[in-house]
């Protein structure tokens, strides 16, 4: 049971780096994904407002984990 709530937990975390990948519009031409750089937010963690409550939580944990790796809180939006 505990292994399967990891996994879901995981994913869940994957889903929201995937959501910052993907709507950030901030990816460089090399192929490179930019978060933060120079102790600047380069993206935006964006989550639709009907997404799961895990999916919510999962950016939540993203934006702590980015914040707690670089120092920098990248802004958060839910969208319609």
């Amino acid at each position: 049971m505990a292994r399967s709530l990891q996994a879901y937990w995981v994913m869940s975390v994957v889903r929201a780096g995937v959501l910052a990948s993907v709507c950030s519009g901030v990816i460089a031409r090399a192929g490179d994904l930019v978060l933060v750089e120079d102790g600047h937010a380069r993206a935006v963690i964006v989550v639709a407002g009907n997404a799961a409550k895990s999916t919510k939580q999962a950016a939540s944990t993203f934006q702590q984990v980015v914040r707690q790796m670089t120092g920098v809180a990248l802004d958060r939006k839910s969208v319609v």
